[in-house]
């Protein structure tokens, strides 16, 4: 029978990460962890609407620790969009918005999140 020496994680190499592990990131106003993402979130396709970073869940390991808001509508020039608001749990500050919560991608704003906490 094998012996278990150690319960490790096994993680492919991703060429397009440098780091190659996952990339943690924090609340920008006030240090809470918000986000394990494995790549790096500057390389992430962004909206042209409003300059988020799209993180679309069905090819990215994401794990995202927030608190879900309100659906708000928001009027854009194309139309409306719907828009599930995820907050800081420790400022309240706006960090992500998905259409839904089981929606496949969702969008990260820009400037809400830093690499290393304050």
């Amino acid at each position: 029978m094998p012996k278990v020496v150690s319960r490790g994680i096994v993680s492919e190499y991703d060429p397009d990460n440098d780091r190659n592990g996952l990339n943690v990131y924090y609340c920008a106003v006030c240090s809470e962890y918000l986000l394990a993402l494995d790549t790096e979130l500057e390389k992430l396709p962004r909206r042209r609407t409003d300059g988020a970073f799209i993180v679309n869940k069905e090819r990215r390991t994401a794990t995202f620790k927030t608190e879900e808001g309100k659906t708000l509508l928001i009027q854009r020039a194309a139309g409306f969009e719907r828009q599930q608001r995820q907050h800081c749990p420790g400022c309240q500050l706006l960090v992500a918005y998905a259409e839904s919560a089981d929606a496949p991608f969702t969008y990260v704003v820009d400037g809400a999140l830093s690499l290393a906490p304050k």
